[in-house]
């Protein structure tokens, strides 16, 4: 998933919004071509809130940029792979990006 710069970069600018406007202070990352590690700690002692807001925000927009990206050429690979970890997950609709917590 984040062989690709773009979506990286899209990670990067989120976590660049949540320093600065949410209180995140951001200790040390990785990100690897298909998940990512962060070491982080929330102003307010609210991470949970905090990962549960990043990650359906960052969610939407990754998949919205891979949906809408034309030279994306693992599009119909990456919705089956979507597809099929929103059905093992309850209150999913369509699509899941994450499976992990983070």
């Amino acid at each position: 998933m984040f062989s690709r710069k773009l979506y990286r970069d899209c990670i990067l600018e989120n976590l660049a919004y949540c320093r600065k406007e949410k209180g995140l202070f951001l200790f040390g990352y990785v990100i690897m071509t298909n998940h990512l590690h962060l070491v982080v700690q929330q102003k307010d002692g609210k991470l949970s809130d905090w990962v549960r807001d990043f990650k359906k925000f960052t969610s939407k927009k990754l998949l919205k940029m891979i949906m809408d990206n034309p030279p994306e050429s693992r599009k119909e690979w990456l919705k089956m792979i979507f597809a099929y970890h929103a059905k093992l997950n309850k209150r999913a609709v369509n699509m899941q990006f994450w499976t992990h917590e983070m």
